[in-house]
């Protein structure tokens, strides 16, 4: 018999402006980022279709509160669930403390995260809470590191080399990183699998560029290449012509 899965929920703490109520706007807006996060984290760990259909477990009367439950649509959708909760929360609670959200989830997760402790900081609503299992986070204006990245600082067209140490082509969106030679931060590359496999694989350990739309933090340092349109796999020393080659 399969575990029974974990919900994950939602609490939007009143406003003592509203007698402890929460406005109607304001909890669509959280409940809105919720819902991204949520499907743009299940989407990116699946290999086709959604592994995981999100449902309305429970909406409690008189509370800002919402129980969201997973079922699963594949063999693999139970770990899919179980991977999004924790990613999110875990990405949430790094966020609120300073941290990079993109270090735990995919990189179109990272903005709805960053709206929602943007929302407690901004006070548009008091805080918030998400809990699944023993998962908790729990984001008010005094939890909140004021150094957290408010934005994905910007996008642009460029390339980086250094070492490709890691590829996967798990779920829908394979994945390559490599080590900034510049740098020595470790760079997320988002490509497709049929037109760069061959590529990919061969360029393991060996020293490549890789070009495609960078995402770059405000300090400049580049965090992830989406949609790569180029890689180019350096020669090794042993490949290059030697001098007795040329005399």
């Amino acid at each position: 018999m399969a575990d029974e899965l974990e919900p994950i929920e939602l609490t939007v703490l009143g406003d003592p402006a509203l007698s402890d109520r929460v406005s109607l706007w304001a909890f669509a807006a959280v409940i809105g980022d919720w819902v991204a996060a949520l499907k743009s984290e299940t989407e990116s760990l699946s290999a086709r279709k959604p592994a995981v259909e999100w449902v309305l477990g429970d909406l409690r009367k008189g509370s800002a509160w919402a129980l969201c439950e997973p079922v699963p649509q594949s063999p693999e959708g139970a770990l899919v669930a179980k991977e999004v909760q924790r990613r999110i929360i875990v990405a949430t609670n790094h966020a609120m403390r300073g941290g990079d959200p993109g270090q735990v989830v995919h990189e179109r997760t990272i903005a709805p995260i960053l709206r929602l402790v943007r929302r407690v900081e901004d006070g548009a609503v008091p805080g918030f809470s998400l809990k699944s299992g023993d998962l908790t986070a729990e984001v008010r204006p005094a939890t909140i590191d004021h150094d957290y990245p408010k934005a994905i600082a910007r996008h642009a067209i460029g390339s980086v080399e250094g070492q490709l140490v890691a590829v996967s082509f798990a779920g829908k969106n394979s994945m390559f990183t490599v080590r900034d030679r510049i740098t020595d931060n470790l760079v997320r590359c988002y490509f497709d699998s049929k037109q760069f496999a061959e590529r990919v694989i061969s360029g393991l350990l060996h020293r490549v560029a890789v070009s495609g739309t960078l995402t770059e933090q405000a300090n400049g340092e580049v965090q992830t290449i989406g949609d790569v349109d180029a890689i180019y796999v350096f020669p090794q020393q042993a490949d290059l012509p030697q001098p007795g080659d040329i005399m």
